[in-house]
């Protein structure tokens, strides 16, 4: 493990979505481009979140799930998917980690 939070971030002009930790001793950085994804609608995106929460969050989501992430500035990630074959939905919500400058 690298970090206790992680940052989830969309760049516009690249249009792709960054997922990055930075920790004492070693950093990872993760870019998954627009062919990567089944869709990206880039705007403004770039938050800090705890990483227990998150993989908390990700226990519960099905291994075949379509997950729709929504980000924001400094705004809470929502975690929405199906289940059921469409009969149920979930939606998860954490609120970011606020950074202090």
């Amino acid at each position: 493990m690298v970090s206790d939070h992680i940052r989830l971030r969309v760049d516009e002009t690249e249009e792709a979505f960054y997922i990055e930790a930075e920790g004492d001793t070693d950093d990872v950085d993760l870019k998954l481009e627009r062919e990567d994804l089944i869709d990206l609608q880039a705007g403004p995106a770039d938050s800090l979140f705890s990483l227990d929460y998150l993989k908390d969050m990700n226990k519960a989501i099905p291994g075949d799930a379509e997950v729709v992430v929504e980000l924001g500035e400094e705004f809470p990630v929502k975690l929405h998917y199906s289940f059921g074959e469409g009969l149920g939905n979930v939606t998860y919500m954490l609120a970011p980690r606020i950074q202090s400058d």
